[in-house]
């Protein structure tokens, strides 16, 4: 739900409605079935997703659709907010009309995580009581914000991937002269 909304409030990634047999049948080719531990880019992502959606709203829940993410733009560890931001608008396209804006959230989104993994982010203690301490509200709608994004952006990635009937993305770098 807040996914959908992100996506039409800032106009991107555009999150479509698909028949649930094509999903199924998507679902059906990858023979996961009930897979625990995954092995392949694929599986890394829809069960680092199922982890995502998996209880509350949480800096966890960033962290989870970070690795889905990753693992499903193959992003290297040096320059992943790049390497994902560029793949990604390959992908997905990119609007003209709100560039900057959908630029900003990528660094929102990996700002966020990356405090978060290397221990400058301003977390909040596990009561997160609202009536204590205003900043609590402050915290927690970033970490919403962000997990926004991140959602809307891994759910519209795999429905071009159930769209176009592919199952892993492949980049590469060329070079012409």
């Amino acid at each position: 739900e807040s996914a959908i909304e992100f996506s039409k409030q800032l106009g991107w990634p555009v999150i479509k409605d698909l028949e649930v047999d094509v999903v199924y049948n998507w679902l059906k080719v990858l023979k996961i079935g009930i897979t625990q531990v995954a092995r392949s880019r694929i599986e890394r992502v829809l069960i680092a997703f199922l982890n995502a959606l998996h209880g509350n709203i949480s800096i966890n829940s960033i962290l989870w659709l970070s690795h889905a993410l990753e693992a499903f733009y193959d992003t290297p560890s040096i320059e992943v907010v790049k390497h994902f931001r560029n793949r990604a608008f390959k992908w997905l396209s990119l609007p003209e009309h709100n560039k900057k804006a959908i630029k900003k959230e990528f660094d929102n989104f990996y700002s966020i995580r990356s405090g978060y993994a290397h221990g400058t982010f301003e977390i909040t203690h596990p009561l997160c009581n609202e009536v204590m301490d205003k900043d609590v509200a402050v915290q927690m709608f970033k970490i919403y914000h962000a997990n926004s994004f991140g959602l809307a952006t891994l759910i519209a990635s795999i429905q071009m991937l159930i769209e176009n009937n592919c199952y892993e993305l492949n980049f590469e770098e060329i070079i012409h002269c």
